[in-house]
C-alpha cells in the first residue's frame, strides 16, 4: 500500500502501526504518536539525536469553535533528546521542577520543529480522530518518519517563522550555544544587508 505523507511517500506492504511508535496516546481530542526510531544530525560538530511525533488535533473538539467543526489537523514533529539538550533548554522545559526533565516535557514546551502538515476538513462522526481517513493520514505520517529522518537536514533548512528562523536556529538555542533562535535570524539577516 502507498502511503503519502507531505512531499514524502513509500510503498509498504505489511504496515502495522505498532511497529513504527513506542508511544501512541488518543484522549479523542489530541492523538501523539512518538518514534520507535531514534535519529540524528550534526549541528556543527555535535551530534543532535531526536525523536519524530505524530500529532492530530481535532481542532472543533479541542477549541469548541463551530467554523473548526470537521477539521483535523496532523502534524510531523522533530523533538531533540533530553541529552542533547543544553541546561537552559532543560529547566525551562520543565518548570525548574528537581526531577529530570525528559522528551515528553520538552515536547510540551515547545521545543519542537515542525517537519510536515497535513490539514484534513469535512470529517464527520462522533469521534473525527477515528475517521478512516485520519487513521490513514495519521499512518501515512508515521510510515514516512524514517525518510523524514533521514532527510531531516532539508527540512531543517526551512523557516519556521516569518523573521527567518529555521529549524537549525531552534535546535541550536536547545542543543547548542543558547542563541535564542529569533535573534539567530535578525542577525542572519543585518550580516545579508551590511553585505549589500
Amino acid at each position: 500500500m502507498k502511503y503519502e505523507f507531505g512531499n514524502v511517500s513509500t510503498e509498504l506492504d505489511d504496515f502495522k502501526l505498532d511497529d513504527h511508535v513506542e508511544n501512541n496516546y488518543n484522549d479523542g481530542e489530541r492523538w501523539l504518536l512518538w518514534s520507535k526510531n531514534t535519529y540524528k544530525c550534526y549541528l556543527d560538530e555535535k551530534e543532535v539525536e531526536f525523536k519524530l511525533v505524530v500529532q492530530a488535533d481535532d481542532l472543533y473538539g479541542l477549541c469548541g469553535d463551530k467554523s473548526c467543526q470537521g477539521k483535523v489537523e496532523v502534524e510531523l514533529y522533530l523533538v531533540p533528546l533530553a541529552k542533547c539538550c543544553n541546561e537552559a533548554t532543560l529547566k525551562k522545559a520543565n518548570n525548574g521542577d528537581d526531577r529530570p526533565t525528559d522528551e515528553q516535557d520538552l515536547f510540551d514546551y515547545g521545543c519542537t520543529v515542525l517537519m510536515g502538515r497535513a490539514s484534513l476538513e469535512g470529517i464527520e462522526g462522533d469521534d473525527p480522530l477515528d475517521t478512516e481517513t485520519v487513521k490513514h493520514t495519521v499512518h501515512s505520517a508515521v510510515a514516512v518518519q524514517s525518510a523524514y529522518g533521514g532527510m531531516c537536514g532539508f527540512y531543517l533548512d526551512r523557516y519556521q517563522n516569518r523573521i527567518g528562523s529555521t529549524g537549525w536556529d531552534y535546535l541550536n538555542e536547545w542543543c547548542g550555544d543558547g542563541t535564542d533562535f529569533c535573534q539567530a535570524a535578525l542577525n542572519r539577516w543585518k550580516a545579508e544587508q551590511n553585505k549589500e
